[in-house]
C-alpha cells in the first residue's frame, strides 16, 4: 500500500513538473511571439517602403528583415530566454550567421513566390512569415539552452510577497542604514517614522552623516534617545559621499553579524513603513534584495515633477535594454540588501558618488542575485536635492553605455577614488542595542581585523 501511494505521489509530481515545464513553454512562445509581432510590424513597413521605392522584393526582404532580427534578438534573448551569460554579442554573430542563410531562403522563397504565381510581394511575405517565425525561436532556443534550463528571473515585481509558510521562518537580524546629510529638517521625521511604524522588525539603527555642516547630528542623536531606537550616529572621517557612507554601512553590517540592511534615506522622502507589511509576509525570507520602485504599478508620488517622471520611466528603460533585466527603478531611498549576497561582488571599488545605487544594481544584475521590485510612496515637499540633473543625466547615459558593452570587465574597474581603508566613521552617539551598548570606536573598515570576509577590490581603487 505505501509503495503504490508512493508511486501515486511520484507520478503526481512528475504530471505537476511537466504541466509546469509545459506553462513555461508555452509562455515564453506567447512571449517571444510578442515580440516578433513587434519586429514584424518593423520589417514589413520597412518591405513596404522599399517595395514602393522600387526595390526588388528579394532585396527589399533582406534589408527589412536584417533589422527586424537584429531588434528580436537584442530584445529576447535576456528579457525572454533568461540568457544570463556574458557571450552575449559572440553569440549574436552565431545568431546573425543562422540569419544569412534563413533570411537567404525566405527572401529567395519571397521572390520565387512573386515571379510564379505573380501574387503581390506583400502576400508572399506574410505566406513565408510563420515558417521563419518557428525557425527564429528554435535557433534562439538553441543558442540560450544553457542558461534557459532552471534560470530564476530577476527584478520583477514582487506581486504576492512569499506563501504563508513563510511566517513561521525565524525573523532575520535587520540594521536600518539612514545615511544623511544636510538633513536638519528631516531627520527627526524618519526617525520618528521608523519608530512607529519599524521597530517591530528593527533591531539596530545606524546613522551615518557625511560631514553635515547644519544640526543634523544632534537633531539625530536626540531623536534616537527620545524614541529609545537601539542604534548609534556615526560621523564618516572624511566626505565619502552617498556611495562612500553606504560601504561603512555595509562593512558594520558584515562585521556584527546583520542578515539585511534596510536603506531609509535621511531626507525622509520615503515611507519606511512600506516595507512594514512586506517583512511580516516574511519578504526577507528568500531573495538577495528588495527594490522599492517609485514608478511601478500601484507607488505613489507627492510633489514629484512630471518631467523627472518621464526622465526616470525612459532611463528604465535604456537600463532594461542594457542590463538584459526589467528595470523599475534605478535607486530610490527605500531599499533592503541581503548582507550575505554583498560578499559575492567587489562593492568597496563602486562609485562613492550619487551614482553608487546604479552600479550596485548593475552589480546585483550581473551577478544574477535574486532581486524583487515593490511599490512605495514618495514624496517631495521641503528636500533639498543635492543632483544635478544634467550632470547626473550625462553620467547615467554613461553608465549604461558602458556596462551595455564591457559589463563584467566594466564592473570590476576601480570607480571608487578612495583606498578600501578609508570608509570609516566615529561614534558620536548610541543607545542601547539588546542591553549593551554600542562600542564609540570607529567603524572596521575592509582592511580591519574583524571585517576579513569583506571582499577586497580586484583593482585598487584610484586615491
Amino acid at each position: 500500500m505505501e509503495t503504490s501511494a508512493a508511486r501515486l505521489d511520484d507520478g503526481l509530481e512528475e504530471r505537476t513538473a511537466q504541466r509546469g515545464h509545459l506553462v513555461a513553454r508555452l509562455q515564453r512562445i506567447s512571449a517571444f511571439g510578442v515580440v516578433s509581432g513587434v519586429g514584424w510590424l518593423l520589417d514589413l513597413g520597412l518591405f513596404t517602403a522599399l517595395i514602393h521605392l522600387r526595390v526588388a522584393p528579394a532585396a527589399a526582404n533582406v534589408l527589412s528583415a536584417s533589422l527586424a532580427v537584429t531588434w528580436v534578438y537584442g530584445t529576447s534573448v535576456r528579457r525572454i530566454f533568461r540568457y544570463g551569460g556574458l557571450d552575449v554579442r559572440r553569440r549574436f554573430l552565431a545568431y546573425a550567421a543562422a540569419q544569412v542563410v534563413i533570411i537567404a531562403a525566405a527572401s529567395a522563397a519571397v521572390g520565387g513566390l512573386v515571379r510564379v504565381t505573380g501574387m503581390h510581394p506583400l502576400l508572399a511575405k506574410l505566406l513565408v512569415t510563420p515558417a521563419t517565425f518557428v525557425i527564429n525561436y528554435r535557433v534562439m532556443a538553441w543558442l540560450t539552452a544553457s542558461a534557459v534550463s532552471g534560470a530564476p528571473s530577476a527584478a520583477q515585481p514582487l506581486a504576492n510577497p512569499l506563501p504563508g509558510s513563510a511566517l513561521a521562518a525565524p525573523r532575520p537580524r535587520i540594521l536600518v542604514f539612514v545615511p544623511m546629510y544636510q538633513c536638519e529638517r528631516q531627520i527627526g521625521r524618519v526617525l520618528d517614522r521608523l519608530a512607529t511604524h519599524c521597530r517591530w522588525w528593527c533591531d539596530a539603527v545606524l546613522v551615518v552623516d557625511n560631514r553635515s555642516q547644519d544640526r543634523s547630528v544632534a537633531t539625530a542623536a536626540a531623536a534616537l534617545a527620545e524614541h529609545q531606537l537601539p542604534g548609534t550616529v556615526l560621523l564618516n572621517d572624511q566626505n565619502l559621499n552617498l556611495g562612500g557612507s553606504h560601504k561603512v554601512a555595509f562593512a558594520h553590517a558584515l562585521e556584527h553579524g546583520f542578515d539585511w540592511v534596510v536603506v531609509v534615506h535621511g531626507d525622509d522622502q520615503a515611507e519606511p513603513g512600506d516595507f512594514s507589511p512586506l517583512i511580516a509576509a516574511g519578504a526577507l525570507a528568500t531573495g538577495d534584495a528588495l527594490l522599492g520602485s517609485r514608478f511601478s504599478r500601484g507607488s505613489r508620488r507627492t510633489g514629484y515633477a512630471w518631467h523627472r517622471t518621464w526622465g526616470n520611466h525612459v532611463f528604465n528603460a535604456l537600463y532594461s535594454l542594457a542590463s538584459g533585466r526589467r528595470v523599475h527603478d534605478l535607486g530610490s531611498g527605500l531599499n533592503a540588501f541581503r548582507v550575505g549576497c554583498l560578499r559575492s561582488f567587489p562593492y568597496l571599488q563602486l562609485n562613492d558618488d550619487l551614482t553608487f545605487n546604479i552600479h550596485l544594481l548593475l552589480s546585483l544584475i550581473h551577478h544574477r542575485a535574486a532581486l524583487r521590485y515593490v511599490p512605495i510612496s514618495w514624496r517631495d515637499e521641503d528636500q533639498v536635492s543635492n543632483v544635478r540633473l544634467v550632470r547626473q543625466a550625462r553620467r547615467t547615459l554613461g553608465i549604461a553605455w558602458g556596462y551595455f558593452w564591457g559589463r563584467g570587465r566594466y564592473l570590476l574597474r576601480a570607480h571608487a577614488r578612495l583606498a578600501s581603508d578609508a570608509y570609516r566613521g566615529t561614534v558620536v552617539a548610541s543607545v542601547p542595542v539588546a542591553d549593551q551598548v554600542m562600542s564609540a570606536t570607529p567603524v572596521a573598515s575592509a582592511a580591519a581585523p574583524g571585517a576579513a570576509a569583506l571582499p577586497e577590490p580586484l583593482v585598487e581603487p584610484s586615491r
